[in-house]
């Protein structure tokens, strides 16, 4: 027999399709030789069992009232609100598919159109000092420039993460040189301690990759009393730059590349008589980091023109959106969020140290002074790191924050 239709003299218009009972088995699945069909006022019909919801397009869809529509058998009745609830997530777990499909797309491409330093240049016994060198961008520069030969000195906090590296690189490039230092950026009188150390036992230094970079949800301060995220990405930096100047003359050619971000053109003012965020409340982990981001720019800069004529070169980077560990390291909701995004759309380690290593070895930039690179291509930097007035206050108020005193002064 064809298909018919059953409709009781109050409640909803139901279609059956085909013939058929259900067959069930008590607090278990049912199986159906056909299973009837409930037609709501939407493009899909609904398709259920006791165990199953399916979706299908139905091309005139009936009349129903959606609001008393109930579809019983011998297991009881459900709502159509729950099948409705049911549709609800469907489409939000398409619209969440379709996202991530979108972001795996982009990360190919942008993968894909990275820069890539492809200069062969060796650098044989060359002293080569990387902060923060024990993980992340850091880490794929310290084993690219072991490979080519240099001696690299892994400046880094934590020792023993830092050791257990550098044995891997050793291993991995055949390079016994590779030395493991002590260097907190955040302290300054470590920076101070370093510096010492690195004149008593180095008699040249060809490259600083100053590349150590942190953030801290919260206001945070240093032994010194600065600012956490500002004491560790540009006084540690600015501090440590200016006591090695007269080993990077005395080693001229040399270079200085220090590893910023595009996310300096967030920090649209800045207020240098307020670089630490003495107001508490005005303090936010994206407003240190992006101001701290724009200090290495502008900083680069200033050094660029203190030191012309002298054989050094001074640069700065934006690597791109790299997989680091760093995103983990804020401990937020907010920065394992960000991790995940790395991890889908952006560059892996070595991919992002591209224009780091690019800096420091390629003879296309043996000239370049004083500019901001992006994917290995010079680039051009948000307005405000453009300012000179800005750039020299900058200088002398980071002068006095970290107590520069006369004798440390190569520029």
């Amino acid at each position: 027999m064809g298909g018919r239709r059953s409709q009781a003299a109050t409640g909803p218009k139901r279609q059956w399709e085909g013939k058929g009972k259900i067959k069930l088995i008590q607090g278990g699945a049912a199986a159906a030789e056909r299973e009837p069909s409930l037609v709501i006022p939407l493009p899909v019909s609904v398709t259920y069992s006791s165990t199953l919801v399916r979706l299908r397009r139905r091309p005139t869809p009936d009349s129903l009232d959606c609001s008393t529509a109930r579809l019983i058998d011998s297991t009881g009745p459900v709502a159509l609100t729950s099948i409705l609830g049911r549709l609800r997530v469907m489409m939000c777990l398409h619209i969440l598919a379709s996202f991530l499909a979108i972001a795996i797309s982009g990360g190919i491409v942008y993968r894909r159109r990275s820069g890539r330093c492809t200069s062969k240049k060796l650098l044989h016994n060359e002293t080569v000092i990387i902060t923060g060198a024990s993980a992340g961008i850091g880490k794929a520069t310290a084993h690219d420039l072991a490979r080519r030969g240099a001696r690299v000195i892994m400046a880094c906090r934590n020792l023993i993460k830092a050791q257990r590296v550098a044995d891997i690189i050793k291993s991995e490039t055949g390079n016994p040189q590779v030395i493991v230092e002590e260097l907190d950026l955040s302290d300054l009188e470590s920076v101070r301690r370093f510096a010492e150390n690195i004149k008593k036992k180095e008699k040249s230094l060809k490259v600083l990759i100053n590349n150590a970079g942190a953030g801290v949800s919260t206001r945070q301060m240093s032994p010194q009393n600065l600012e956490l995220t500002m004491a560790t990405n540009h006084y540690g930096h600015f501090l440590l730059t200016n006591l090695l100047l007269d080993l990077l003359k005395a080693s001229a050619p040399s270079r200085i590349v220090t590893v910023s971000s595009k996310l300096h053109g967030v920090a649209k003012e800045m207020d240098v008589d307020n670089l630490n965020f003495t107001n508490a409340k005005e303090y936010s982990l994206l407003a240190a980091y992006a101001q701290s981001k724009l200090c290495n720019i502008l900083f680069t800069k200033e050094l660029s023109r203190r030191l012309e004529g002298t054989g050094v070169t001074a640069n700065c980077l934006h690597p791109g959106v790299v997989a680091t560990e760093g995103f983990h390291k804020v401990g937020t909701l907010r920065g394992y969020i960000y991790s995940a995004l790395a991890q889908v759309v952006g560059k892996d380690c070595l991919t992002g140290a591209q224009t780091t290593i690019y800096l420091a070895v390629s003879d296309e930039v043996k000239d370049s002074s004083g500019k901001y690179f992006v994917d290995c291509q010079e680039s051009t930097c948000y307005q405000q790191a453009e300012n000179e007035d800005l750039a020299r206050r900058l200088w002398d108020v980071s002068e006095r924050d970290v107590s520069l005193e006369a004798r440390e002064k190569f520029c």
